[in-house]
């Protein structure tokens, strides 16, 4: 079943630049989120989106009961698909057509360019958990991803979240909830002013 796509204008918020921002998790809703889109994707999960000046800010609320890892799906207006991922560690690719799977083609580990997310590690204390859980890990909202618009080659079209159980035991959680990873028809989109 493919979910309609909704058009979103994305206000300017000049007073946030992407190298004053803060990306630790924490969501402060008062200076760096005021005035953000908030989209609720389910099971406690909700997506922040924002624009300031010359970026563009996804934050990926993970209140869900599992620990978690996001992947960002981000299609460019020129059709390139970016996979921005958020774990332990930041990683990026580019995506294409129905061939490709979590693995292949592999992610550029640690060389991230033009964006940053913070990451989360397990505690010392907590590391060898087995499983992990949500307090094998420093208290933290979630993910903020900070993407810089040249990147984006002037502006994403269409975004798909996708919300990971670190463990594998938990369904993953989808924004655009019933849209597919192959066809970003069904993402959800966005207009930049």
């Amino acid at each position: 079943m493919t979910v309609a796509a909704v058009m979103f204008a994305l206000g300017l918020l000049a007073t946030t630049r992407a190298e004053e921002w803060v990306a630790d998790g924490k969501f402060d809703r008062e200076k760096e989120w005021a005035g953000a889109r908030v989209l609720e994707a389910g099971r406690g999960v909700t997506v922040l989106l924002k624009q300031g000046d010359g970026m563009v800010a996804i934050g990926v609320v993970t209140g869900c009961e599992f620990p978690a890892y996001v992947d960002l799906f981000v299609e460019t207006r020129d059709g390139v698909i970016w996979n921005l991922h958020a774990s332990m560690q930041q990683g990026e690719r580019t995506v294409a057509g129905c061939g490709w799977d979590d693995r292949n083609p592999a992610t550029r580990w640690g060389r991230q360019k033009d964006w940053k997310v913070n990451t989360r590690r397990p505690l010392k204390e907590r590391a060898n958990d087995d499983p992990l859980t949500k307090a094998s890990f420093p208290p933290a909202e979630g993910y903020e991803f900070v993407i810089e618009r040249a990147k984006l080659d002037g502006g994403a079209k269409r975004l798909r979240v996708e919300v990971r159980d670190f463990t594998g035991k938990a369904a993953d959680i989808v924004f655009p909830a019933g849209s597919s990873r192959f066809e970003p028809g069904g993402w959800w989109e966005l207009r930049f002013e």
